[in-house]
């Protein structure tokens, strides 16, 4: 049997879009709050002693800087792949749900309902985003050594997507997943069954780090 490959698969620390009403932020690169910015110390000080042999991060500052927290002092560069980046909200970002609410009722409705069928104007599908993230975590499993431990940033609705995509759940019911800010979730990269190897997943959203905060 091949040796396993261990994932932390990480949502960023909290924006300044997140504390406010949690506006939709999707590829706007926007900056961490300042509590944003305390989990990121709690989330270094939780990774401190752990092995790491990759970061990876979306290319969003938001990502980028949560890697870097945790690649601190390791000597790990932190490797932006662009096809972790989070979903594309088109039209509605920056908007708060109540706003996108008033301006497209008929779509935002069945975004509510059946978000997998939605076109957003001038973004992406659910679709798009889990197959992108998903070859992604592939090319980064398959391009590690055998055996290595890869932390990976990334965000909200492209993780929950993937993981949805691992359980083999329709992807509208990627929202029954919460993801907090700097969310830790475990997974392996191993064979389980004949020749293929597969993403197992261990733990999802550990926040222990954050207590207190």
């Amino acid at each position: 049997m091949s040796e396993t490959t261990t994932i932390y698969l990480i949502r960023h620390g909290e924006t300044v879009w997140n504390a406010d009403h949690d506006r939709y932020c999707g590829w706007t690169d926007v900056s961490l709050s300042e509590r944003g910015r305390e989990q990121l110390k709690r989330l270094a000080e939780r990774f401190r002693g752990v092995r790491l042999d990759r970061i990876c991060a979306s290319p969003l500052k938001r990502a980028v800087e949560t890697a870097q927290a945790v690649a601190a002092g390791r000597g790990i560069r932190v490797e932006q792949v662009k096809g972790l980046i989070e979903c594309h909200f088109g039209e509605w970002e920056g908007l708060t749900r109540e706003e996108i609410r008033q301006r497209d009722p008929e779509r935002y409705q069945l975004w509510r309902d059946r978000p997998s069928e939605v076109l957003l104007p001038g973004g992406e599908t659910y679709a798009q985003v889990a197959q992108r993230f998903k070859q992604s975590m592939l090319d980064i499993v398959n391009q590690s050594q055998p055996g290595s431990h890869v932390l990976v940033v990334a965000h909200k609705t492209s993780i929950r997507l993937f993981l949805s995509d691992v359980l083999g759940a329709p992807l509208d019911h990627s929202r029954l997943m919460e993801l907090d800010n700097t969310g830790v979730s475990v997974l392996r990269y191993e064979q389980i069954r004949g020749d293929s190897r597969e993403f197992v997943i261990v733990n999802m959203n550990d926040t222990n780090h954050l207590t207190g905060l």
